[in-house]
């Protein structure tokens, strides 16, 4: 039975109190939004904190809302409502669906948005518990001197794993953060380093209060793809998430926005692919020339227990068969 660790609960009332208890605790305080993934990586002793903030009673960060400057999602805002709320389902349909396919119906209930855009890097050197870490010695990740992915060299390639991040990425999201400096604003991309072991740009004491995204243009339709052992649960082993602007129901691309999931330390955006659709009908040729450079972009290590090569087809594959049944060709 993994078991854990002891620590002190803070309910929280408000940004500012959690702020100051994660500045009065700068090493040893963690936020605690849903607890779908941290609680299970304290179990494995990955984390032990002494201070968990919990966010539940942080009413204004429970806001979902849409209005003429887009959509405003707070970061306790569940997969669950935002899978079900009707605003998100007319307006945005590509986030309603990459929130249907992160985890299962449990988890769509305890985790929130922003939880699940900044889910720690996934590994499988790291993502174990302590009694199997201990047969190899802690990697890079875990403060040891060695990654175990690509052998002999002092980096982390872990994947960031979560599915609506790269959905937010393809919709032009911007991120609005607050800590003891005050509040910021900036791109969502902009939150992500790529750098397994350090993966976000947060400040010391920094918490992300809400995402904003832009209201959707005239002929606006998208969708994400994830590829996964399993139907329900998994993490992505892949996952693709489009966003088009169409001229007409059948008409050209106007523009596009692609991003990738589960195959870096980050999210990230494809812009080759996306310009090769832009200003161009979609065709079999366009979608698979696309694809290829999509393949391209993919570079997936062994950071699973699935192959690199098959999940790189994969993001392929799947991009062009949804593209393809949207296109109507």
């Amino acid at each position: 039975m993994l078991l854990l660790p002891t620590f002190r609960y803070h309910a929280v009332r408000s940004v500012k109190e959690a702020c100051a208890v994660l500045q009065e605790n700068p090493a040893e305080a963690k936020l605690m939004a849903g607890g779908t993934d941290l609680l299970v990586s304290m179990k494995q002793g990955l984390f032990t904190p002494r201070h968990l903030v919990g966010l539940r009673r942080v009413a204004e960060l429970r806001r979902l809302a849409y209005d003429a400057g887009g959509l405003r999602i707070g970061a306790l805002v569940t997969l669950q409502e935002l899978k079900t709320s009707p605003l998100v389902a007319q307006h945005y349909p590509l986030l309603q669906e990459a929130a249907s396919k992160a985890g299962s119906w449990h988890h769509q209930n305890m985790g929130t948005v922003g939880g699940n855009a900044c889910l720690d890097t996934r590994c499988r050197y790291y993502n174990q518990d302590e009694f199997w870490r201990r047969s190899y010695g802690p990697c890079f990740k875990e403060d040891g001197e060695v990654c175990y992915v690509v052998h002999g060299k002092q980096e982390c390639v872990a994947a960031f794993s979560g599915d609506v991040a790269p959905a937010l990425l393809a919709l032009g999201a911007t991120v609005t953060v607050e800590g003891p400096g005050g509040v910021r604003r900036f791109p969502l991309a902009d939150l992500y380093t790529n750098d397994g072991k350090h993966p976000f740009t947060l400040k010391p004491a920094e918490i992300i209060t809400s995402f904003q995204v832009p209201p959707p243009e005239l002929g606006a339709c998208g969708f994400y793809e994830k590829f996964r052992r399993r139907g329900t649960i998994d993490f992505p082993l892949a996952g693709i998430a489009v966003s088009l602007v169409r001229a007409g129901a059948n008409g050209h691309c106007r523009s596009a926005r692609i991003a990738l999931t589960g195959l870096e330390a980050r999210p990230f955006l494809v812009d080759e692919a996306a310009r090769i659709l832009e200003n161009e009908p979609l065709t079999p040729e366009s979608i698979s020339a696309a694809g290829q450079a999509l393949w391209k972009a993919a570079h997936p290590t062994k950071t699973t227990n699935a192959e690199p090569g098959h999940r790189k087809r994969m993001v392929r594959i799947l991009f062009e068969r949804r593209l393809r049944a949207l296109a109507g060709v």
